[in-house]
C-alpha cells in the first residue's frame, strides 16, 4: 500500500508503505531496498540507523535539497527524516497527541496526524490535521503556525490565512511559495484551497478532493484526485485531466496516461526530467508517467533513434542520431512553440552528434526537433 513518493536529484525513487511501516527505495537500476522501518509498528530508533528504527503508518514524504527524506510518521504524530548517512532523526512532534509549541524547537512541539511537503527553500510544511492548522518548520528547526485558527471549519476565504477555519488533509507548496491543501468540508466532500505567498490570503480554487501535490517548471499544479485521476491546473487556472480515465481499476500500462485506470492515487512526484511517479494506494503499485506536452510526441517514440543528454542539462547538451546518414536540421523551441535555435548539420558514417550551448536559457522545459529526410524526431530537454 504505497502512500507517499519522492525522487532525489540522482533519480532514485522513495515511497512509503503505510501498512508495512517501511520506507523503500527504487534505485536508478531498478533495485528495491528498504531504507527505514522493519514492518513492525513502533516509535523507536531516533539517532540510529533508519533501517533499525520503527515507524507507525508512514504516509506522505518529502525531500530537501541535501537529499534527506522526510517522513510523515502519521501514527506517531511526528515528522522524521532519514539523513544522508542513513540515520533516523526526529524533525517535528514530541509524539504526544495534541497541540503545543509555536516558536520553539519543532521536535519538542506537539502535532497530530501530519501530512507534509518540503518546499524548494527547504522549509517543511505540515498539514496538522487534528489541530486544524498548517504549520511551518524552518531549516533551523523552529515551528510556527502559518494558517488556521485551530478550529474546525471552512471559513475565511478572501481573508488572512491565520484567521481561517480549516480541516487540512494533504499539502503542497509551489516554487513561488504558494500553499495548496485539501480542506475536508465533510466525510464525502472536500475543496482545494490556496494561500497566496504574497498577500497571505486564502481562497478556494477547486471543488475537488485532492491529496498529493507536485509542481513543474512551467507553473502548472498537479494533484491526485480521489476520483481516480491526476489532474493539472495550468497557470491560468484551467483544470484538465493529466492521468486516468475515471475507472478505479488497474489498467493501461504501456498506453496513453489519460486512458489508464488507477485505484486510489495518493502521493505524486516528479523526477528531474519531469517524469511523474504515482503512489497508487488502492492498487498497491507505484506507477510512472513519462513527461509529455500536449501536441508533442512522447520521448519513448524516439527510443534508440535520437538521444539528448545529459537531461536535465545546465550549460550544454548533446543531440545524437547515430542512424541518420544524411544532413539534418535541429530546432529548439520553448513550450509556446517559439524557436530559440536552428542548426543545419552534416552527417557522417557515424551519424550525427552535435552539442548545443544552453547556458543562457532560462530554467524550464524545451523541445528538440530534428528532421532528416522524411523522418522527424522529438525529445524533451529540461534546463536547470
Amino acid at each position: 500500500k504505497p502512500y507517499g513518493v519522492v525522487s532525489d536529484r540522482a533519480g532514485n525513487i522513495y515511497f512509503s508503505e503505510a501498512s508495512n511501516n517501511v520506507i523503500r527505495k527504487v534505485s536508478t537500476n531498478g533495485t528495491v531496498t528498504t531504507v527505514a522501518g522493519n514492518t513492525v509498528p513502533g516509535a523507536t530508533g531516533d539517532g540510529g540507523p533508519a533501517t533499525a528504527a520503527l515507524l507507525n503508518n508512514p504516509r506522505s514524504l518529502g525531500i530537501n535539497s541535501y537529499g534527506e527524506v522526510y517522513i510523515a510518521d502519521w501514527g506517531n504524530n511526528t515528522v522524521r527524516k532519514i539523513d544522508t548517512n542513513g540515520i533516523m532523526r526526529k524533525v517535528a512532534g514530541s509524539g504526544t497527541y495534541g497541540f503545543l509549541g509555536d516558536g520553539v524547537a519543532a521536535n519538542v512541539a506537539q502535532i497530530t496526524k501530519p501530512y507534509i511537503y518540503v518546499a524548494s527553500d527547504d522549509n517543511l510544511y505540515i498539514a496538522d490535521v487534528y489541530n486544524n492548522r498548517i504549520r511551518k518548520v524552518t531549516p533551523a528547526g523552529v515551528i510556527s503556525t502559518v494558517a488556521g485558527t485551530g478550529i474546525s471549519g471552512n471559513t475565511g476565504n478572501g481573508g488572512p490565512a491565520l484567521m481561517a477555519k480549516m480541516n487540512p488533509h494533504g499539502i503542497g507548496v509551489d516554487p513561488a511559495g504558494n500553499i495548496y491543501f485539501n480542506d475536508s468540508v465533510s466525510s464525502v466532500y472536500s475543496v482545494m484551497r490556496k494561500i497566496n505567498a504574497v498577500s497571505d490570503t486564502i481562497n478556494i480554487i477547486a471543488n475537488i478532493w485532492g491529496q498529493g501535490f507536485a509542481f513543474d517548471t512551467a507553473g502548472n499544479v498537479f494533484f491526485s484526485d480521489i476520483g481516480c485521476y491526476v489532474r493539472r491546473i495550468n497557470r491560468f487556472g484551467g483544470i484538465s485531466i493529466y492521468v486516468g480515465n475515471g475507472d478505479c481499476v488497474f489498467s493501461g500500462d504501456g498506453g496513453p496516461a489519460t486512458a489508464a485506470g488507477m485505484k486510489q492515487p495518493v502521493g505524486i512526484a516528479f523526477d528531474g526530467a519531469l517524469n511523474m511517479y504515482i503512489a497508487e494506494f488502492g492498487g498497491s503499485r507505484v506507477r510512472k508517467v513519462n513527461y509529455f506536452v500536449a501536441g508533442v510526441p512522447n520521448v519513448d517514440e524516439n527510443t534508440g533513434t535520437m538521444s539528448v543528454y545529459p537531461n536535465p542539462a545546465t550549460d550544454a547538451f548533446t543531440v545524437e542520431l547515430p542512424s541518420v546518414k544524411e544532413a539534418a536540421s535541429v530546432i529548439i523551441t520553448d513550450l509556446t512553440g517559439r524557436t530559440l535555435t536552428t542548426r543545419f548539420i552534416s552527417a557522417s558514417n557515424a551519424g550525427i552528434k552535435e552539442t548545443f550551448d544552453v547556458s543562457r536559457f532560462s530554467p524550464g522545459i524545451y523541445i528538440v526537433k530534428a528532421t532528416a529526410g522524411e523522418h522527424t524526431y522529438h525529445e524533451k530537454i529540461v534546463v536547470r
